[in-house]
């Protein structure tokens, strides 16, 4: 994954505000809401599909922790089932 510097609204608290992110069509916006402990009403493998293109494995975890409460072995599992999932889609479809 290409290294890429984060944006004003997850990398920096300081520079965040609910005012500016939306209106710049922040990809970091629903990671930045969790880890500001808001919810994201969202079924756990969409979350992880919205993330899984801007975020490394390990920060998707800890968001899915922080969202949904549950353990960091439970959140590993739904990225991995996740991709499961994407991996035998067509397969899937099929049965």
């Amino acid at each position: 994954m290409k290294k890429e510097s984060h944006h004003h609204c997850y990398g920096n608290k300081a520079n965040s505000s609910q005012n500016r992110c939306p209106h710049d069509n922040c990809k970091w916006l629903i990671p930045c809401k969790i880890l500001r402990n808001y919810k994201i009403d969202m079924f756990k493998y969409s979350l992880v599909n919205s993330l899984i293109n801007i975020l490394p494995r390990t920060e998707i975890v800890q968001i899915l922790m922080k969202n949904y409460s549950i353990s960091h072995h439970a959140a590993k599992m739904a990225t991995k089932r996740w991709r499961y999932i994407i991996k035998n889609r067509n397969s899937l479809a099929n049965v």
